[in-house]
């Protein structure tokens, strides 16, 4: 006969039936586990481009800077808005040069902008050069060769199909007369690439121009600063030069007051020059590369190359930019 159980004797057969729903829980809670485990890392950053040397100047004029279609430095024909700058929110990472980019008023000075590049867009506050610039038969500028690495801007010389090809940027929006710019920055050595750190005419009629940093020694060793100016209707140029280290971090920098430049590195002076030949007008900040070294620095009489050598790519790594106004 069969036996049927009377509904109060069914505890052990419900904890039975509980003890294996229980188990089949497990397993499923044990799959999803097994499959969040198994789910791919997020990709890695990429790693930042070139963190060799650093950068150097020169004795001759550079060849100006500024728009993006093929800028002159005998005649600049593009036209720089006067727009106010968004400043960018300068990272709190550990600086990359050592040195952080600084953030706030200073006694005597107000901040008006800072980049610290802490992205991989260079964003509103910054134009590129393209193109040939007038008066430098030797480069061609490039926006492919400006480039963010998440940490720092870089601008890099190489060639394409021949020709050397470099990088350059203009932060036209912060136009000003009077202040003070300072570029954390070093530099690869090459006899065929130079750098240029200026301020550039918003008028976009050359001269003035103040060239607070320009290396053409090839192996980054000395730099020079210039004003440029006209002078009973001939252009015209004070010059003066430093030695340091440019393959290693500097921070190169310029204070532009009435009739008086002084231009400094790490916050030291190491040039004045003062007179009525310096620029009474709104100018701003440019950053650039330029090809020719060798051919450059003997169009000016300077016996410089070879010195060392030419490698394949140099590039100029800025880590940060800080400008400001008087107070």
């Amino acid at each position: 006969m069969k036996e049927f159980r009377h509904l109060s004797d069914r505890g052990p057969l419900l904890r039975s039936r509980w003890f294996f729903v229980a188990i089949a829980a497990l397993v499923v809670v044990a799959g999803v586990i097994v499959v969040r485990w198994d789910r791919p890392a997020t990709a890695a950053a990429p790693e930042p481009a070139p963190s060799t040397s650093a950068a150097s100047s020169s004795a001759a004029p550079s060849s100006a800077p500024p728009s993006s279609t093929a800028p002159s430095s005998e005649a600049p024909s593009s036209e720089a808005p006067s727009s106010s700058a968004t400043t960018p929110t300068p990272s709190t990472a550990e600086p990359l040069s050592g040195v952080a980019a600084p953030v706030g008023d200073e006694p005597g000075w107000r901040q008006v902008f800072v980049d610290d590049f802490s992205r991989t867009e260079l964003g509103d506050d910054w134009d590129v050069y393209s193109g040939p610039p007038g008066g430098d038969p030797y480069t061609i500028w490039d926006p492919s060769h400006v480039q963010l690495d998440g940490d720092s801007l870089l601008l890099a010389g190489f060639q394409e199909d021949g020709q050397w090809v470099t990088g350059g940027v203009s932060n036209w929006p912060v136009a000003q007369t009077y202040g003070r710019w300072e570029v954390r920055f070093r530099a690869m050595a090459s006899d065929e690439i130079t750098y240029h750190f200026l301020l550039w005419p918003q008028s976009e009629n050359w001269p003035p121009e103040i060239d607070f940093l320009e290396d053409f020694s090839g192996d980054r060793s000395q730099a020079s600063g210039f004003v440029h100016y006209i002078q009973d209707g001939r252009r015209q140029k004070v010059q003066k030069d430093v030695e340091a280290d440019f393959n290693q971090w500097h921070t190169a920098g310029v204070i532009w007051e009435p009739e008086r430049v002084t231009f400094t590195l790490d916050g030291e002076p190491w040039g004045i020059i003062s007179g009525d030949m310096v620029p009474d007008e709104p100018m701003w900040l440019a950053l650039q590369q330029q090809a020719g070294g060798c051919q450059r620095s003997a169009d000016y009489g300077y016996p410089f190359c070879p010195v060392a050598g030419v490698p394949d790519e140099a590039w100029v790594q800025i880590d940060w930019v800080s400008v400001y106004a008087p107070a």
